[in-house]
């Protein structure tokens, strides 16, 4: 997947409107993908999907895909190993450092900025509903 995305234009990912949920877990099938929007607008439908998906899969990671909405990023992709702090900071989502540390060393199309993502609604949006259904999921 992430060779693909490396002849991807960054014009094309801006274009998307759709943020991609990869879960991996342990429960077969080990890799569940999920496509929900990112916009609020439709907040209720994407919880709703994402409470049904919780019943039959406790992920470790989640892997998290969104436009780069303001063209912040150096390279094609970019991660962080931020910690994720929501409900005013009282719950915490931790970046999976063992995955973000393999792919920044091994593709060299992937940076690791945490200001990237200040602002960044593709993913922000969308963390309230991980921290619930997910609490124990790691993100990258």
């Amino acid at each position: 997947m992430f060779r693909k995305l490396k002849t991807t234009s960054r014009a094309l990912l801006l274009v998307l409107t759709v943020l991609a949920i990869f879960i991996v877990g342990q429960m077969k099938p080990k890799i569940f993908a999920a496509v929900v929007p990112h916009h609020d607008m439709v907040a209720e439908q994407r919880a709703s999907l994402l409470k049904k998906i919780s019943f039959d899969y406790e992920p470790e990671t989640i892997i998290l895909i969104s436009p780069d909405h303001f063209l912040k990023g150096r390279k094609s992709l970019t991660t962080t190993d931020r910690v994720w702090e929501i409900k005013n900071g009282s719950q915490k989502i931790m970046p999976d450092q063992r995955i973000i540390d393999r792919i920044v060393k091994d593709l060299n199309f992937v940076d690791n900025r945490s200001d990237v993502f200040d602002g960044e609604h593709g993913i922000k949006n969308i963390l309230g509903d991980i921290g619930k259904y997910f609490p124990s999921a790691k993100i990258v």
